[in-house]
């Protein structure tokens, strides 16, 4: 089958995931959910087995009232119908298990609860596609997920079976694929759609290929109970699963004890644990769909080594969010990728180029199809094909001397280059360890809601300059100070919103209880700069004025006094590093080595910092120096902004601010990209600042 017509079935995609989810949430009870899903799952498997022209015997799921709905008409036409109903149905427990969570820090009470996404069948199929590419023989495979959930990963895998192998028959078909998950109804969800499946492929109902899925497609932990023995090796040909999403901090007790001590290094989250597991119970290829932390955070470092050396990677289908429509947010980052695992096949050791495609600036399953199918015409000797859409084949070992060995196929080589050189935390401090009140709601505050005599004024007085050297380390006798909690875009200057109470009663408090911790004195009230920690892809870093402190979200960065004084003035380097962080290039760097939410420490003191000369030096600092004056000027004219005296601005000399602003930004991005030796090429431009 081409790629081109892989996902075909987009509009049922968007069908079973928008309107589809839209009816199970408008007409399922509150009470009686189970009854409910009886009803409307018995009229899908009448209506599909009327389709195939096939009786219902022994696959209804009970007995319960007819149910009549216009919404069960094409679902019912639909063979992941009985898995988009699975899903929608315990939505409600899911939002309560997560609600527990974020909101009174309860460990979610079982996974299975909590961690259901039924995959896109477009996702599901390019998974299928490319594991049966990767593998070594045209012999039919056997494949097993698992987490097989509502089915979704077997459905496509038979569909596969029945394109690529058309003269087997439907016991053939159902002997090669297998399964397990630990909920009873995904179970039954999954081996009726299959029965139903196999039905419309043949025209008919085989007994011999029900009894298969029955015995192959078990009520399990696929995480630790044996699978059904497809193979005489007691493994398959190729494992392919949708794990659960389950970090460490989230887990039940029993689970993440359990995972300690039998998962290392996969243990931070339950689908690091369950890609660990395909590994072991394959004997070709395993095709995963998963977050994308495995391949990029330092905590998997070690995780990501070990599958390195465990096979081939041979696909990375960088899908990022708006997979799973049901998701708000970004809680779902994900990547769909191939891998070998017959390390032993001398013709796939060799390291072979991984196929990279980044559809992360997509918006939406729709828009992401669509480009990675007009990606597989496109050019693959690693050079960009038109954005938003990315293609480029790229060995791993290119990633060698990136700190972690992330999969930063985003970086390009002239970036990829600088690390093995200097880096930020050979001329600066990035303390791990910010201030904690533990208990925001009490000590701290908006700035406007204190008293004035009680507040340090820093930022209100602060003027920044390159030769006046002034770091206030014995502050004030007052009891608020600003802080930094990161906030919105403010590159150069801002978001000096909230104070921190810094009394004694406070700081005891910070120092004493369990949950909180109190800065480390050689970083308070320091100068220096600061960023906001959750950032999605566009760093930006800020002066931040003798005076202040700083918290997780806004976490400080201090050049070395050392490295300050060899400057060409007291402050000249201070505010060139300002200049460099605000930079496409660091931007890049950051985001390819850890494209998460949020801006890692770690990834911080890695980051590559080029040489560059006196001249090039106070260029860039006057250049900072004069963005920040100017940023705060803008920020004059909003009453809530702690800079003195609100100003007047009108709306023309505002605008005519701002231009000559982004000039000067425009000018050293440039300069900036010339000492990494590097010319970004056109794209996504950064969000506008919060002052503009």
């Amino acid at each position: 089958m081409s790629l081109k017509s892989l996902g075909s079935s987009i509009g049922d995609l968007e069908y079973g995931e928008a309107e589809f989810a839209r009816w199970v949430a408008e007409a399922m009870p509150e009470q009686g959910r189970e009854g409910w899903f009886v009803r409307a799952a018995n009229e899908i498997v009448r209506r599909q087995a009327r389709a195939a022209g096939v009786a219902v015997e022994g696959l209804l799921f009970g007995d319960g009232e007819r149910m009549d709905a216009p919404a069960l008409e094409r679902a019912a036409g639909e063979p992941h119908a009985l898995g988009w109903l699975h899903q929608h149905v315990g939505a409600p427990k899911r939002r309560e298990s997560q609600a527990a969570h974020h909101h009174h820090e309860a460990k979610h009470p079982a996974q299975a609860t909590t961690t259901q996404l039924y995959t896109p069948r477009w996702v599901a199929d390019i998974l299928v596609e490319r594991s049966i590419r990767a593998r070594a023989t045209d012999e039919p495979a056997t494949w097993f997920d698992p987490a097989v959930g509502g089915g979704q990963m077997l459905l496509a895998a038979v569909d596969v079976q029945h394109r690529h192998y058309p003269g087997r028959d439907p016991g053939d078909v159902a002997g090669s694929v297998g399964g397990c998950d630990i909920d009873p109804r995904a179970v039954r969800v999954a081996r009726t759609s299959l029965k139903l499946r196999l039905a419309e492929m043949f025209g008919r109902r085989d007994s011999r290929a029900e009894a298969l899925i029955d015995s192959q497609i078990q009520c399990a932990d696929g995480l630790t109970e044996a699978p059904p023995e497809l193979k005489p090796s007691g493994r398959s040909d190729i494992v392919i699963t949708n794990p659960p999403y389950m970090g460490a901090r989230s887990m039940p007790e029993d689970l993440k004890r359990r995972l300690r001590d039998e998962a290392r290094p996969y243990h931070r989250d339950l689908y690091a644990a369950f890609i660990d597991r395909c590994h072991d119970l394959s004997d070709d290829v395993v095709a995963i769909l998963a977050q994308q932390t495995i391949w990029y955070l330092k905590r998997f470092e070690a995780a990501r080594a070990d599958l390195l050396e465990r096979g081939a990677l041979l696909d990375f289908v960088h899908l990022g969010t708006g997979v799973f429509r049901t998701l708000s947010g970004e809680k779902a980052n994900v990547v769909a990728f191939v891998q070998t695992t017959n390390v032993a096949d001398a013709s796939r050791s060799q390291s072979p180029a991984t196929d990279f495609v980044d559809l992360r600036d997509l918006a939406g399953a729709e828009a992401k199809r669509l480009g990675y199918l007009q990606l597989q015409d496109s050019h693959t000797d690693g050079t960009d094909p038109p954005k938003p859409a990315t293609r480029r084949r790229l060995k791993v070992e290119v990633f060698s001397d990136i700190p972690g060995r992330p999969m930063a196929h985003g970086c390009p080589a002239p970036l990829r280059e600088m690390f093995g050189k200097r880096r930020l935390r050979d001329v600066a401090d990035i303390p791990g360890s910010q201030n904690k009140t533990g208990d925001n709601g009490r000590y701290v505050r908006p700035w406007t809601e204190v008293d004035e005599s009680e507040l340090h004024t820093a930022p209100m007085e602060a003027e920044p300059s390159l030769d006046t050297d002034r770091d206030v380390r014995d502050p004030a006798d007052v009891r608020w100070y600003f802080y930094s909690k990161g906030g919105r875009y403010a590159p150069w200057w801002g978001n000096w919103d909230s104070v921190v109470d810094w009394s004694d009663e406070a700081t005891d408090f910070y120092r004493t209880n369990g949950t909180s911790n109190l800065l480390a004195s050689e970083y308070r009230f320091r100068e220096g700069l600061c960023y906001t920690d959750f950032g999605g892809a566009d760093f930006n870093a800020r002066w931040m004025p003798p005076g202040c402190l700083f918290d997780m979200a806004g976490p400080a960065i201090f050049p070395r006094p050392e490295w300050l004084e060899a400057g060409m003035q007291p402050r000249s380097r201070l505010f060139a590093l300002l200049a460099l962080l605000n930079s496409s290039p660091v931007r890049r760097l950051l985001n390819a080595m850890n494209p998460s939410l949020h801006y890692q420490v770690g990834d911080l003191r890695e980051l590559p910092i080029p040489e560059w000369d006196g001249e090039t030096e106070l260029q860039m600092a006057n250049a900072a120096v004069e963005l920040v004056r100017g940023y705060r000027m803008l920020a004059a004219a909003v009453e809530s902004s702690p800079v003195g005296e609100v100003v007047s601005v009108d709306q023309p000399a505002r605008g005519e601010s701002l231009a000559g602003l982004q000039r000067i930004e425009a000018e050293l991005d440039s300069a900036v990209c010339d000492l990494y030796d590097w010319a970004p090429q056109s794209g996504r431009a950064p969000r506008g600042h919060r002052y503009a």
